[in-house]
């Protein structure tokens, strides 16, 4: 079969746990199975990446794909990451992620550059879990170039040597959204020479077939991440529409073509994607990871049926920043904490308490991105917490405010990467603003939506007036 009969687009979805690949039709629909590998064990320590057990999932993951019909690969990555490369392309370490816990001399480092740096300019923040911190932990006088995690998939998969794409270049907090182009004097403040100022990759290359011989030939588009390709994934492309991930970490993004408004808001941040692609949003380092550590600490996990009925208010409240937290004020060294304690408290006090006051973020930078918008939203939702619970879904919407949809799209990061695949098989350019237009018009992709959720009014007043009685700032940072 000749290359220009495959029609078919593989997608790879590398999250910060597993690799997710599928076949997605002409029309942006997934034609097979999800093949699924997991590459970080639960001994791993969260943001390292060994990225020799990444490619051997990946390749495990396409290898139980049939590749036959299969003429691009388009590929959703975990928006923040970075490895460190030696002259022939070989990771001198571990990978970094968002996840990872970096030492009190890069915040130091971060710090002392910030004059090179501001919000407006840049849409991130001086993070640990920006690549603007990442390449300075990572530097060291043997690294002749940073890649990040999805380009180096690529690159070995390829064959070709490969830069960062703009869309994962945005998310770095060292690019400057307007000029489109790299910091250059903050790459000079964090002491990273201008040798390492990463080569771009703006265009799909040719396969050679290398460890995948059945993918020579195949074109490799440029890699998204996989912010930009879960709302692609869901249609939720322009103001009416929103996505929310309630996941392991949680966010909270919209997908404009047209921005007029600078990004000011506390907690947002904003990554122009394209010359007409703005996504713009908020992170949540704390929701199913905490939701988790709740189950374990108070030996028992929390029953979201709980919050079927009646509204609770339990005098207990937590700052559910158990996992360090990002929005609104991205502080670096942020823990959760347990207020309220009465003699009379007990464990169902506690994770009720954590049950209700996870959704407070979500809450906050809705709050932030609707100036934005200039239309009351309608919330597409996803993620484990809420997918198979209905009590908690409920919640969303009740704190939220606003609906919240349901739809059938088991993987919207994949789904997103799949539409962004078809795009250019159809039109023959990679053009990710023209793709987005497409899928928020349902040229592409298929976005049914299952159920919508209305918001309770009771519940929602009770927890505006429960939130609006806390500060954001959890104990332990203040």
């Amino acid at each position: 079969m000749g290359r220009s009969s495959r029609s078919e687009t593989l997608a790879l979805d590398i999250g910060s746990t597993g690799v997710r690949a599928a076949r997605y039709g002409p029309d942006g629909l997934r034609c097979g199975p999800i093949s699924e590998q997991r590459y970080r064990s639960k001994e791993a320590t969260a943001g390292r990446v060994d990225l020799a057990g990444l490619l051997e999932s990946v390749v495990r993951a396409i290898g139980e794909q049939d590749l036959s019909r299969v003429g691009a690969v388009s590929m959703s990555v975990l928006w923040h990451s970075a490895v460190a490369l030696d002259d022939e392309g070989q990771p001198l370490g571990d990978a970094v992620t968002w996840e990872a816990r970096l030492p009190d001399w890069v915040r130091h480092r971060v710090e002392v550059a910030s004059p090179a740096w501001s919000h407006s300019a840049s849409g991130a923040y001086l993070h640990s879990s920006y690549g603007v911190a990442a390449l300075p932990f990572l530097f060291d006088p043997n690294v002749v170039r940073f890649s990040d995690i999805g380009s180096w998939i690529a690159e070995q998969l390829s064959g070709h040597r490969l830069g960062w794409s703009e869309v994962m270049a945005a998310a770095s907090g060292l690019w400057l959204q307007e000029q489109r182009a790299w910091n250059r004097p903050l790459f000079e403040a964090l002491g990273l020479p201008d040798r390492l100022v990463p080569e771009m990759w703006s265009e799909p290359v040719a396969g050679k077939g290398n460890l995948v011989p059945e993918l020579a030939g195949a074109m490799w588009l440029p890699v998204a991440g996989d912010g930009l390709c879960h709302n692609l994934g869901h249609g939720a492309i322009g103001p009416e529409s929103i996505a929310v991930n309630v996941g392991t970490s949680g966010g909270i993004r919209a997908v404009l073509t047209d921005l007029t408004s600078d990004v000011d808001a506390p907690g947002l941040w904003h990554y122009r994607c394209a010359e007409d692609l703005h996504a713009v949003g908020g992170a949540v380092s704390s929701a199913g990871n905490t939701v988790e550590w709740v189950g374990r600490f108070t030996g028992e996990r929390i029953d979201w049926n709980r919050y079927m009925g009646t509204p609770l208010n339990p005098s207990v409240r937590a700052d559910a920043s158990v996992y360090g937290r990002r929005g609104p004020d991205y502080p670096w060294d942020a823990t959760g904490s347990i207020t309220g304690l009465r003699p009379d408290s007990s464990l169902d006090d506690i994770r009720d308490a954590f049950a209700l006051d996870l959704w407070r973020p979500f809450r906050a930078l809705l709050d932030s991105l609707r100036p934005l918008l200039h239309t009351e939203p309608t919330i597409r939702a996803s993620g484990g917490v809420v997918q198979g619970n209905r009590g908690a879904i409920q919640l969303l919407a009740d704190s939220l405010g606003v609906p919240v949809q349901r739809l059938d799209v088991p993987d919207p990061s994949l789904a997103g990467a799949g539409i962004l695949g078809a795009h250019f098989l159809r039109d023959g350019l990679f053009a990710p603003a023209a793709a987005a237009e497409a899928a928020r018009v349902e040229q592409l992709g298929n976005r049914t939506v299952t159920e919508t959720i209305d918001p309770r009014r009771e519940w929602t007043d009770i927890l505006t007036d429960r939130w609006a009685q806390e500060p954001w700032e959890s104990a332990s940072s203040r």
